[in-house]
C-alpha cells in the first residue's frame, strides 16, 4: 500500500466510496449504492488495478498514487 507524506493511502480514500473487503474475504459485498458485487468480480478488479499500478514508472509525482488521487477528485466533483 502506497502511503503519502501525511500517512494516508490511496486505498483509504477509495474506501470512502466503495466498500472493499479484506484480501482473504470470499463473500459478496455491497457498494455504496447497495448493489451486490460478487467476490470473483472483486478479484478481477483487484488484478486489473494491480496490473495498472505496476505499469507506472517510479516517478515522484506522476505515479499511481497521483493517478488515484486525480480519479477520486473527479468522482467527487462529478457527484
Amino acid at each position: 500500500e502506497n502511503e503519502s507524506s501525511n500517512g494516508t493511502s490511496s486505498l483509504n480514500e477509495v474506501k470512502e466510496c466503495v466498500s472493499i473487503p479484506s484480501p482473504d474475504s470470499t463473500s459478496t459485498i455491497q457498494s455504496s449504492n447497495e448493489e451486490e458485487i460478487d467476490a470473483k468480480v472483486i478479484g478481477q478488479l483487484r488484478t486489473y488495478i494491480f496490473t495498472i499500478a505496476t505499469m507506472y514508472k517510479d516517478n515522484p509525482f506522476h505515479n499511481f498514487q497521483h493517478a488515484t488521487h486525480v480519479t477520486m477528485s473527479v468522482v467527487k466533483l462529478m457527484s
